[in-house]
């Protein structure tokens, strides 16, 4: 049965412009690619995946309606409310790994590719994103309070291309 707790917020991390991490202890289990209910008090809940796991946990939040800019407002101490966790985990497999996605759907694949780089696995991490500034430089770097010490197993994200694709170009959206 999931479990239901209000929690405070003990740190955020600006991820991008319009992106933040959120951390906060929970007592309750989770495993990459699994997600939680968060309740944003007076505005909503929503279902938002597990970027960190570990004694202390995270949700990487990009402000794109009412709910999540409201949650952009809060600070450290403020509280919120956890269910879960909710959904299938990823089947972490693999000595090498290829980790792909983009904008927001990284918050899901950090977890991932934190306890891939734990178990000995060798990760490269492409990430994209509308523009450069949206990329989250972050993900899968050693962090405050974070599972990595040693930094030669910290998977690296680096940077391929950025900029406008072709066919945007050509059709004048760019």
């Amino acid at each position: 049965m999931p479990k239901f707790e209000v929690v405070p917020i003990l740190e955020l991390v600006r991820e991008t412009p319009t992106t933040m991490t959120y951390r906060f202890r929970g007592d309750f289990g989770g495993q990459p690619g699994q997600f939680l209910m968060v309740w944003i008090p007076r505005y909503d809940e929503l279902p938002m995946a597990i970027s960190y796991l570990g004694a202390v946990k995270g949700i990487t939040v990009h402000d794109y309606g009412d709910a999540t800019h409201a949650f952009a407002t809060f600070s450290a101490g403020d509280r919120i409310g956890v269910r879960g966790p909710y959904g299938n985990a990823f089947r972490l497999e693999g000595e090498k790994v290829l980790a792909v996605g983009g904008g927001s759907g990284m918050a899901s694949m950090i977890a991932a590719i934190e306890a891939l780089a734990q178990q000995g696995a060798r990760v490269v991490t492409a990430v994209g994103a509308k523009t450069a500034a949206e990329l989250l430089r972050r993900a899968g770097e050693l962090r405050r309070g974070g599972p990595h010490r040693d930094r030669r197993r910290v998977p690296r994200l680096r940077r391929i291309r950025t900029g406008p694709c072709r066919e945007a170009r050509r059709s004048g959206e760019v």
